[in-house]
C-alpha cells in the first residue's frame, strides 16, 4: 500500500501516525519534526531521485521511529540515530519497491553522516575511523546536519 504524499499530508497528520504509535508529547514530536525534516529529507534525496517515493520514505521515517528507535536509550545522539534510522529506513523501502538507491556522492561537508549510515555503528567508530575525538565527531556530525539543512532539495 502506497503512502498518501507529502503533498496532501498535513503536518498535524504525521505528528497523529506518530503519536498512535509512541507516548511522546505533541510538542517534543513537533520539535524534532522542526529540527530534523529538512536534513532527513535532504538525506533521503540523495539515495533516489524519485520525488513521491522520498516523500514516502519520509513519512515513514516518522511514522515508524518507535518500531525503530529507542529514544530514551540512546546510545549516541538524537541526530545520529535519526540519520541511521531514515538511512536504513530508505534503503529498505528501495529495495522494497525495486528500486536501485543512488550512489551517494558524500561531499566531505557529509562524509561523518556518510560513514555513520553506512559503515559505522556510533559516533565512537566514527571517531575512531577518521581519526579523531569523539566530541570532535559530535562536532562534526552537527556541522554536517547544518550543511544538509543549508543544502536542502525542497
Amino acid at each position: 500500500m502506497r503512502l498518501k504524499s507529502l503533498k496532501t499530508l498535513t503536518t498535524n497528520d504525521v505528528f497523529q501516525m506518530v503519536i498512535k504509535k509512541n507516548q511522546l508529547d505533541i510538542r517534543e514530536w513537533e520539535k524534532i519534526y522542526d529540527k530534523y525534516s529538512i536534513p532527513l529529507f535532504t538525506l533521503i534525496c540523495n539515495l533516489t531521485d524519485d520525488r513521491i517515493i522520498a516523500e514516502e520514505i519520509f513519512t515513514e521515517t516518522f511514522v515508524c521511529l518507535k518500531d525503530r528507535l529507542q529514544l530514551s536509550e540512546a546510545n549516541y545522539s538524537l541526530c545520529a540515530q535519526l540519520m541511521r534510522h531514515t538511512y536504513i529506513t530508505a534503503m529498505h523501502q528501495l529495495k522494497r519497491n525495486g528500486i536501485k538507491p543512488k550512489v551517494w556522492d558524500s561531499p566531505e561537508e557529509t562524509k561523518l553522516i556518510h560513514l555513520l549510515c553506512t559503515q559505522c555503528n556510533s559516533l565512537h567508530e566514527v571517531a575512531l575511523m577518521m581519526n579523531i575525538t569523539k566530541d570532535q565527531a559530535k562536532k562534526k556530525l552537527h556541522e554536517n546536519f547544518l550543511y544538509l539543512t543549508i543544502n536542502c532539495v525542497l
